[in-house]
């Protein structure tokens, strides 16, 4: 018999010699964690798992989309109301540009309303800017009011004093 040299395999480390060092036994795997059932069912098994993760990814990227709301379901598009207030914050964020302000009543008491407008993109591409109003502006706005009732509405046009600050014409 003749002896043959056994180097060692990556997979092989110290812990699995005798010793630590010295002779190195080949590490056999055992048949039993190398079955894994019929080629068939290992593919099947693999397209069932590629198909959820391509589902569960189409569902993930469409959230976005859902949640979007549209401008006719909350706002009355058909109706236009034209308030007096002063401004207690103008936001240009994404995604909607908004425009806050107090307008008092004939009894004295003041109501906070918001209008909502498009994106600050569409505002710049028509020349405006963050600056167009500022907290402490005397306005007159129009807007298309709310469907809930509540004190907001849809920006159509702002103006201070009869200069026309904003202006959404579409």
């Amino acid at each position: 018999m003749r002896a043959a040299l056994v180097t060692p395999s990556p997979s092989v480390t110290a812990m699995d010699r005798p010793g630590g060092f010295g002779y190195i036994l080949p590490i056999v795997p055992d048949e039993d964690l190398m079955t894994f059932g019929s080629t068939k069912e290992t593919l099947m098994n693999a397209t069932v798992d590629r198909l959820l993760m391509c589902v569960v990814s189409l569902l993930a990227l469409s959230a976005p989309v859902v949640a979007h709301h549209g401008t006719a379901i909350s706002y009355l598009m058909d109706q236009e109301i034209t308030l007096k207030g002063t401004v207690t914050s103008f936001k240009w964020v994404n995604p909607h540009v908004s425009l806050h302000f107090d307008v008092k009543g004939e009894d004295g008491t003041v109501v906070p309303w918001a209008a909502e407008a498009t994106s600050p993109y569409f505002w710049a591409q028509r020349g405006y800017n963050k600056n167009a109003v500022k907290p402490g502006d005397e306005i007159t706005i129009t807007m298309r009011p709310g469907r809930a009732g509540n004190p907001a509405g849809l920006l159509m046009k702002v103006m201070i004093g009869d200069k026309v600050v904003l202006l959404d014409n579409q």
